[in-house]
């Protein structure tokens, strides 16, 4: 019991939060199951209860703070793909309306080209 004690003191030195929670839980527990002492279990209790309770917060903040980064980088990278994915609409439908230009251009000038020769064969029979 007295090494529990004293590794109690040492691992509040160091800072040690994770193993001087164990050791509050593993205090209170022996001291209840052998009947040695109710009021230093429930010391023990209520000071595991208390680091448990802030570690365990600690623990959601750095899960949400990473969650979020992640998000963030999501939100991110889909961002970019809906800009890329406008992108390349936009130059599709440039070409496309380049291409459509293209042909209406053709075909009028090949419809002029066929009037003329109308216009001549019609001409050369008279």
């Amino acid at each position: 019991m007295a090494f529990y004690q004293k590794s109690l003191v040492n691992m509040r030195k160091v800072g040690n939060r994770n193993f001087t929670r164990d050791t509050y839980r593993y205090l209170s527990d022996y001291y209840r199951k052998y009947n040695l002492d109710k009021t230093k279990a429930d010391e023990y209790e209520l000071a595991f209860s208390r680091l448990n309770d802030s570690l365990e917060k600690e623990n959601r903040q750095v899960i949400d703070m990473a969650l979020n980064q992640i998000l963030k980088s999501k939100d991110q990278e889909s961002s970019t793909k809906v800009s890329k994915s406008v992108r390349i609409s936009i130059i599709a439908l440039g070409l496309l309306a380049v291409t459509i230009s293209f042909f209406v251009w053709r075909f009028k000038l090949n419809r002029k080209v066929l009037n003329k020769k109308k216009r001549l064969y019609r001409r050369q029979k008279q």
